[in-house]
């Protein structure tokens, strides 16, 4: 075995993620190329394996697609199924192999090698397969201890995307749930929440945000006005205008959130605070709570600003009609720079039709 450049490969792909965590995806490309050098083979493909549905899939790698199979096909569902590793040097005499899978791959599985992955419970959530040795070599111990070197980095790594994942949208279904609480005593339905969401994340890839900020204004802005929990139901639903006392009790929704979520400290709460808090600041300074002016409003408050303001003159509300079309746009170019970040309201409404699209995803519900 040539350590020397093995260690060289490995030390080439653990550069590419020491200094952040890559997404799933392209963490599998990377370990896919990885063993592909280490073993000097043509192909390595990573399968994940569905407990629920009982199916396996190839996650895409170069020039392997997603593909999806039962996992009691072929070599690869025997491995999932038992949890044992495989050498098989000749696929073509192994009982449990099955050509309709190459058919599948688009490509012939004269070798490989499976080392199966595996949670800490010891239950399998899938396998790696590396397939033919080059300059048709056999794959030997020495194959199965690089593989299993690397299975092992993996199942750990893979493990932390998979519950991860799961806690991701389980965090996800909790903002909407209080998001929808919150929205549900003053008589707006939770789809103005998901359409706030929706827009919220259109808006600000319109905009150039990243793909982190795009991620965290769409989870955290549904929470915008779940301050609103504390203000009385004779406010929020009351058919006509505010007076001048019940306005500045509603104002306080947004001081009434501070003090919740500014106590808290992970990414998704801090951005749902600066939203919550932020976003009936103005532009031009005449907004509230702090009377926050320009580029010192956060961003995530300037968008969910436009799409907050753009819901509720599009839609009918208790204290109002639906607004016209035309008479929203106008509104919309009338406070450029005045009520609304001008770069993001022209991004608004040069893709003005797009919102519109949004509000037919999520249209109110009936009682």
């Amino acid at each position: 075995m040539d350590y020397k450049r093995n260690f060289q490969i490995l030390c080439k792909y653990m550069k590419k993620i020491e200094k952040f965590r890559p997404p799933f995806e392209k963490f599998v490309r990377d370990m896919s190329k990885l063993c592909t050098e280490l073993l000097e083979v043509e192909k390595c493909i990573f399968w994940m394996y569905d407990d629920e549905e009982d199916k396996i899939y190839s996650h895409a790698t170069e020039d392997i697609g997603y593909h999806e199979l039962s996992a009691s096909e072929g070599i690869i569902g025997h491995v999932i199924k038992t949890g044992k590793m495989r050498i098989v040097n000749d696929t073509s005499v192994d009982p449990y192999y099955n050509p309709k899978i190459d058919d599948i791959l688009g490509f012939k599985n004269n070798s490989s090698i499976y080392i199966p992955l595996k949670h800490s419970n010891n239950t399998v959530y899938g396998a790696i397969q590396a397939i033919n040795k080059k300059d048709n070599n056999c794959f030997d111990d020495e194959d199965d201890e690089m593989l299993l070197f690397v299975s092992l980095y993996c199942e750990e790594a893979l493990t932390s995307y998979f519950f991860e994942s799961e806690l991701l949208e389980v965090q996800n279904d909790i903002v909407f749930l209080l998001a929808e609480l919150g929205e549900s005593r003053s008589k707006e339905t939770a789809m103005h929440v998901r359409r706030v969401s929706a827009m919220c994340e259109h808006l600000a890839k319109l905009s150039g945000f990243s793909p982190r900020d795009v991620y965290l204004i769409k989870l955290a802005s549904p929470l915008h006005d779940i301050g609103k929990v504390a203000i009385p139901d004779s406010i929020l639903n009351k058919p006509g205008r505010l007076n001048d006392e019940e306005y500045e009790k509603m104002k306080s929704h947004t001081i009434i959130a501070h003090r919740t979520l500014g106590n808290l400290h992970r990414k998704l709460l801090k951005a749902a605070d600066v939203i919550a808090f932020q976003h009936h600041e103005r532009y031009d300074g005449k907004g509230y709570p702090l009377g926050l002016i320009g580029e010192k409003i956060h961003p995530y408050a300037r968008i969910t600003a436009i799409c907050d303001v753009f819901d509720a003159l599009a839609n009918e509300r208790i204290y109002k009609h639906a607004w016209p079309k035309e008479e929203v746009y106008k509104e919309f170019e009338n406070q450029i720079g005045k009520q609304f970040d001008p770069d993001f309201c022209k991004a608004f409404l040069e893709n003005f039709e797009d919102f519109y699209d949004i509000l037919a995803e999520y249209p109110e519900i009936a009682d």
